[in-house]
């Protein structure tokens, strides 16, 4: 380590907060990309059931989303937490995340909300 500074390894998986330059999504605002993408799952809409599922996943080098998980949330509903993961999942590639010039896996959360109109 120099000068108090992380010196990122190969497999390293680094927080949003800790790298230099974030990932970015390329596609448009990845909230837009989540609103517009979001299938409300019928089952659960017809209940009335709404909420948020925050999911976390990674940034891998070539900007692939990988592992997403749910990581929180007010549901508990299986229906909303498996699309809000399958919506995550199926975002395209971004730019990876940096440190120090180097390209580095990033972890991220994301809330995804589901509420009826």
């Amino acid at each position: 380590i120099k000068a108090g500074r992380i010196q990122p390894a190969p497999n390293d998986c680094f927080m949003l907060e800790d790298v230099d330059v974030a990932p970015k999504f390329l596609e448009c605002d990845f909230m837009q990309y989540i609103s517009k993408n979001l299938r409300y799952p019928i089952a659960a809409a017809q209940k009335g059931i709404e909420g948020y599922v925050v999911v976390g996943f990674t940034i891998l080098k070539d900007g692939t989303v990988a592992h997403a998980k749910r990581m929180g949330g007010d549901t508990e509903d299986t229906e909303l937490i498996e699309e809000a993961i399958r919506v995550v999942s199926s975002m395209p590639k971004w730019e990876p995340g940096k440190m120090q010039g180097k390209v580095v896996l990033t972890q991220m959360y994301v809330p995804v909300f589901f509420k009826l109109k």
